[in-house]
């Protein structure tokens, strides 16, 4: 039980949250959902236990505002999120500042769900996830760009919080020359 997880130290695997996660809002949240003991370090069964997350303005962090430059109520990072091997599902939503350039889940193979919404993400990375099946992401679309056929073409409007580029593909023609291969 519990008891078993606060009395046993001898499997701390973070022993030093801010160098795994480097945005100390981030960090914050972790910690403060996560570390059962307190111990300002997280153990490999403390980790397991990292299923979902949750993150939107209503259960933000309170982060000292001495020693936090930026704006109190973002994440700017979600470096180390690597780290949560077990996580199944990220849910974000308007918790992010304006300069969050990636989020790379790649190595979450865990994941399953995915869901963010109104955060402003230029590169989400979802590579080798094989139990994802589900990707939610709000994003401002114009309708008249979705319907051009045959060319790159961004999709969203200038004022989405996430780029959508259409990458249009041959997939007969994919085919054709991976069976051309095989035979």
């Amino acid at each position: 039980g519990l008891e078993y997880l606060l009395d046993d130290s001898s499997d701390i695997a973070i022993t030093d949250p801010s160098s795994v996660f480097k945005d100390k809002a981030f960090r914050t949240y972790i910690l403060n959902n996560f570390d059962l003991n307190k111990d300002e370090m997280l153990s490999e069964k403390e980790i397991e236990l990292i299923k979902q997350i949750y993150i939107n303005e209503e259960n933000f962090p309170d982060v000292d505002a001495d020693t936090y430059v930026g704006k109190i109520t973002s994440i700017y990072s979600f470096e180390g999120i690597e780290a949560l091997t077990s996580l199944e599902l990220l849910n974000i939503s308007n918790c992010c500042g304006e300069n969050v350039l990636d989020i790379d889940l790649s190595s979450n193979s865990n994941l399953k769900e995915v869901y963010i919404n109104n955060v402003q993400v230029q590169n989400l990375l979802l590579e080798n996830l094989p139990e994802l099946n589900t990707v939610y992401v709000t994003f401002d679309y114009d309708e008249e760009a979705n319907n051009v056929r045959g060319e790159v073409r961004k999709i969203s409007t200038d004022d989405s919080t996430v780029p959508v580029y259409i990458i249009p593909t041959d997939e007969e023609l994919m085919i054709a020359r991976d069976t051309y291969e095989l035979v």
